[in-house]
Order: structure tokens, then C-alpha cells, then sequence
């Protein structure tokens, strides 16, 4: 008997979805099939089947051909010898000893009888036997078996020459045929069943297919992620490790699955002893439930070697149910060693400007006094030659005056950068008159603007006090007056004073316009950067040492003020002071 490789798979208690392994297991249970189990069930049919013969005969006084019991007999011996040293290289010997023992079951009817004989409906065994894998098998074995018996008749008649009633056997084969249609129709039962079976094995198959790709695409994915993955149980054991989370720690997989997880991420506490689960940060998610993460600094690997690791957990939620929980981790040790590095290099570069604004600090110091000297006695020859009618000489020793006043003023500039920069800067609060403010640098601007040939306009002025330290406003004003000042030629500069009502930020706004030369953007972003005044081709023009609009700015920022700027090269810039009504 051959079984249909999806009905084999019926009888089974579990159906195999992997296809390599489900057609060898298919292999191995058609050859126990064909090769045992039908040699077995041979071995008791036949030799039964003789007795049967033998009770048959000796109820209806008939003899029995001696060598029709020994072929019953022995056929089983010779069918074994012949599937068990054929079926490896030709399967087929199964299927056809199937056609023979149909045959044999002939034999067996010719010796009880033949025509006579009432044993005539043994070979609708088969039949049955085989309804099992489908309507079309066990209609081909059913008309086998009517045309077996047929052509036993015949040979009856015709041959050995038997009066055989026709009306009789006629009756005998429109009952086998009878039977072995109902049997068909039986097992058309197995079909439906088989094809519902074939169609569940393939949905089955598919989704096992997609199963194992997206666990595969899961793999590569975790894999692949830049962090070691590991996934524990809810008693803390091991379930998954991906490649990045074993090298690591430096163990392998087998090393790790099934193990407990804290026994293997070992980490010393902060005094340098292991720890023992105690208020551990990597045993907080598996006893609050809870997502972690956070950085631990000693994380020791299987070598002995340790490292700083950054970690995050989190638990794993089935239907409402904790079953684990999920650790991401990396090694930080590169990038703990870079922080490292740049905190060596803050802090030498802060030394390091500490060192300049201290040396700036006693640098302008040192200058100012023989300066303020120089400056001194060149006023006092400025008043011996004038009164000695010298006028010849005071030109020079004017301009010797006034180089040394722009080299005091730079000093000056250089000392207060170094003041704010190291912050020995104080403020005091004071009550400011807009409009006196306003007369005041009028009266200093339009004297300095006239040298230039510009006009200073000074916008009308609401009446307005505001809270601030008076000399410092006036020093970041006059540094924007006079940047606008000096980058302007035969032009206007313009303040205009204003105050802005926002509720949640009352200020004031000091708005200083030129016509001068303007800037490109790129120079705008420049140009509160000290030592340089907005681009090199300006530096080279313009005199001064790049500094006041960088003090001025960071005067402002020190009350709780900022300066803008917008300009457009060619045309102008106009730089806004916002100062709090109440520093």
C-alpha cells in the first residue's frame, strides 16, 4: 500500500512545515510503509488466508492443491525479500506487489473452489485499504479487483474448462463492482479531507515562511544595530545576545544563553567591589518593571578588562503580562576618552585666555602710565611753545599728541576687554535721563562727526527714565556712535531713542543709522568678534584695533541687553541696543 505524502502526513500528530525536512520525513515513512509495515501485515494475511482456505474447504467437502498453500504461504517471504532489496533503487516494486497480492488473493479463490468458492469478496480488502488516500486509488484498485475475478472466471471456463454459471457470477461481479464504487464514494471523504489539509499545509507553510523571514529580517535588524542587544527571561536569564553584545563582554553565545544575566554583565560599585544584585542599575528594570538607562562606569569584561558602558532597559509587556526584559548597551570608552580630551583642552584653552586677559591686564597698565606721561608732558610743551610764539613746531607735536591719545584709547579698549573677559566688571544701578543722555552725546557726536564731514542727527526724545549704569550705556553708545562714525564719509549718522511697551518685555531701544559703507552678511556675523572689524580689507583702511563693537556687546549683555545688526553694502548699517528698563 503507497500513502499520499499529505495523508502520510495526517496520520502523524504533528504536520512538518519546513519543506527539506517535511519530504524526508516523507521518504522515511513511505519506506516503513512499504518496506515494514505492509511486509508485516503480509506475513499474518496470507498464511491467515490459507487457514481460511483450508476451513473453507473442508466445510464444503472440496480438496485443496497443496501448492496453492504453499504459494500463500510463502509469498510474504519472497514479497519482503524483493521490496527490501528493491525499494532503494526502484519504489515502484511497492506499488506493484499491491497489484500481486490482489493476484495471490486469486490463487487463493482458485484453490477454494473457484467459481464455488465463498471467499470471493476477500480481495475488496484492498479496496478498502486503500480508500484511505482517495476516490480515484480506490476506484483503480476496485476494478483491478472485478477484473482479477473476471479474468479468473474466464480462465475457469475456457481453460481448464469448468461448467461456470454466468448468471451467478455475473451477480458476484456486479457485487464487487457494487463495492468497490461505494467504497469510492467513501472515500471521496478523503479527498475533501485531503484538500483541506493540502490547504491548510500550504497557509500553514506561508505563514511559517513569513514567520521565519521577518525573524530572520528581525535578526539581521538587531544584528546590525550599533548597540549590544540582550534579552532575558522573567528570572533573569539569558534568551538572546547579538554579536556587538558578546564581543562586548567577551564571551560567545554558548556562553551565554540559558546563563543568568547579571552573572555575566559583571560591574564594580563605586568603591571597587563586584556587585551582588543589591541595588543593582542593571537588576532595577527586572525588580520595578520599569524603563532604565543611564551610564555605568565599570562594566568589567570576560578578559578582565574595564569599560564605561551606556545602557538602557526596558521590560517586555505580553498581553498585558511582564515576561522579560530587553538591555541595550555600548561600549563608551572612546568617546569617555574624547570628553576627557576636550575637557583638558577647555580648560588649557581658559588657562590659557586667564593668562592673556591677565597679561592684557598688565600690559595696558604698564603702558598707560609712561603714556599717560608722554601725554602729559606733551601738553605742557604744547603750552611753553605757544607761549614762546612757536607756532611752527605745535603742528607736529599736536599730532604726537593725538596718536598718543588714540593709543591711550586703545589701551583703554584693551584693558576693558580684559576686564570683561575675566569678569572684574560691576555695575551700578542708576536713574537715567533719556533726554539728557541724548543732549549729552549730541553735543560729543556732532564735533566728531564735522572732522569727517558727516551731520549727526539726533531723533526728538520722549521724556523717559529707565534703570541702568549710566557710564556703561554711555561707553556702548558712543562705541556705536563712533564705528558709524568711522566707516562713514560725507554721510549722516543718525540715534533715535525710543521706548518699547511689550508687557512681558519693557524696554529701551537705541537705534544708531549710517550712510556709511555697510557690510556684507558674512561681515555681519563677524563683526562683534574682537580684533576685527567686520573684514580684512576694512582693517586695512579704517585705523583701530577691532574691539568696540566687541565691548560694546558685551557690555550690553552684562545688563541683560543685545545688539543687532542689518546693513546692506553701500548703503548703510543700523545697529539696535535693547537694554531692560531695569538692568
Amino acid at each position: 500500500m503507497t500513502m499520499d505524502p499529505v495523508s502520510s502526513a495526517s496520520q502523524t500528530s504533528r504536520i512538518e512545515l519546513d519543506p527539506e525536512l517535511y519530504e524526508r520525513r516523507k521518504e522515511e515513512g513511505l519506506f516503513r510503509l512499504n518496506v515494514v509495515r505492509n511486509s508485516v501485515v503480509r506475513a499474518i494475511a496470507f498464511p491467515l488466508f490459507a487457514v481460511l482456505v483450508v476451513g473453507h474447504n473442508l466445510l464444503l467437502s472440496i480438496d485443496t492443491p497443496i501448492w496453492v498453500l504453499i504459494t500463500l504461504v510463502s509469498y510474504p517471504v519472497l514479497a519482503w525479500i524483493l521490496v527490501r532489496s528493491l525499494y532503494r533503487s526502484w519504489p515502484g516494486i511497492a506499488e506493484m506487489l499491491l497489484m500481486v497480492d490482489l493476484g495471490m488473493a486469486m490463487i487463493g479463490i482458485y484453490g477454494s473452489g473457484g467459481e464455488r468458492s465463498l471467499l470471493f469478496f476477500l480481495p475488496l480488502a484492498r479496496v478498502i485499504d486503500q480508500s484511505h488516500t482517495g476516490m480515484k486509488r480506490t476506484l483503480a484498485f476496485g476494478h483491478l479487483t472485478v477484473g482479477f475475478y473476471l479474468a479468473l472466471i474466464l480462465l475457469l471456463d475456457f481453460v481448464v474448462g469448468r461448467e461456470v454459471s454466468w448468471g451467478a457470477e455475473s451477480i458476484k461481479i456486479a457485487s464487487l463492482y457494487i463495492a468497490s464504487l461505494y467504497t469510492a464514494s467513501v472515500a471521496r471523504a478523503a479527498d475533501s479531507k485531503r484538500r483541506r489539509l493540502v490547504s491548510a499545509v500550504d497557509v500553514a507553510r506561508q505563514a511559517a515562511d513569513d514567520l521565519e523571514r521577518a525573524m530572520h529580517r528581525n535578526e539581521l535588524i538587531l544584528e546590525s544595530a550599533g548597540v549590544g542587544i540582550v534579552g532575558v527571561d522573567s528570572n533573569g536569564l539569558v534568551v538572546f545576545a547579538n554579536t556587538r553584545a558578546l564581543d562586548t563582554v567577551g564571551l560567545t553565545r554558548d556562553e551565554t544563553i540559558g546563563r543568568r544575566g547579571h552573572d555575566l554583565a559583571r560591574h564594580r560599585r563605586s568603591d571597587g567591589t563586584f556587585c551582588d544584585g543589591t541595588n543593582c542599575v542593571f537588576l532595577a528594570t527586572l525588580e520595578s518593571r520599569d524603563e532604565q538607562q543611564g551610564e555605568h562606569p565599570a562594566l568589567v569584561r570576560h578578559d578582565g578588562r574595564t569599560i564605561p558602558v551606556e545602557f538602557t532597559s526596558a521590560p517586555i509587556i505580553e498581553g498585558g503580562v511582564w515576561t522579560g526584559a530587553v538591555f541595550a548597551f555600548r561600549d563608551i570608552s572612546e568617546r569617555k576618552q574624547m570628553e576627557r580630551e576636550i575637557l583638558a583642552a577647555r580648560d588649557a584653552a581658559e588657562s590659557a585666555n586667564r593668562a592673556k586677559s591677565r597679561f592684557l591686564a598688565t600690559m595696558s597698565h604698564e603702558l598707560r602710565t609712561p603714556l599717560n606721561a608722554i601725554l602729559g608732558y606733551g601738553e605742557m610743551l604744547d603750552e611753553e611753545l605757544s607761549e614762546a610764539g612757536r607756532d611752527d613746531l605745535l603742528p607736529d607735536l599736536r599730532r604726537i599728541r593725538s596718536s598718543g591719545k588714540q593709543l591711550l584709547a586703545m589701551i583703554d579698549d584693551l584693558l576693558e576687554i580684559a576686564k570683561l573677559e575675566t569678569g572684574d566688571v560691576d555695575l551700578e544701578a542708576e536713574s537715567i535721563d533719556l533726554v539728557a543722555l541724548g543732549r549729552e552725546l549730541e553735543d560729543v557726536m556732532s564735533a566728531a562727526c564735522a572732522e569727517r564731514g558727516n551731520t549727526f542727527t539726533l531723533h526728538p526724545v520722549a521724556p523717559a527714565r529707565f534703570g541702568s549704569d549710566t557710564a556703561k550705556v554711555r561707553r556702548i553708545l558712543l562705541h556705536l556712535l563712533g564705528n558709524a562714525n568711522k566707516f562713514t564719509e560725507k554721510g549722516a549718522v543718525a540715534l533715535q531713542i525710543e521706548t518699547s511697551n511689550d508687557a512681558q518685555q519693557p524696554s529701551i531701544l537705541f537705534r544708531v543709522t549710517d550712510t556709511g559703507i555697510g557690510m556684507s552678511k558674512e561681515a555681519g556675523r563677524n563683526v562683534f568678534e574682537a580684533f576685527r572689524q567686520g573684514d580684512e580689507t576694512m582693517t586695512r583702511k579704517h585705523d583701530g584695533a577691532g574691539v568696540g563693537l566687541t565691548i560694546a556687546r558685551r557690555l550690553a549683555q552684562l545688563m541683560g541687553g543685545e545688539i543687532s545688526v542689518t546693513s546692506i553694502p553701500g548703503e548703510g548699517s543700523t545697529f539696535t541696543l535693547r537694554l531692560p528698563t531695569q538692568t
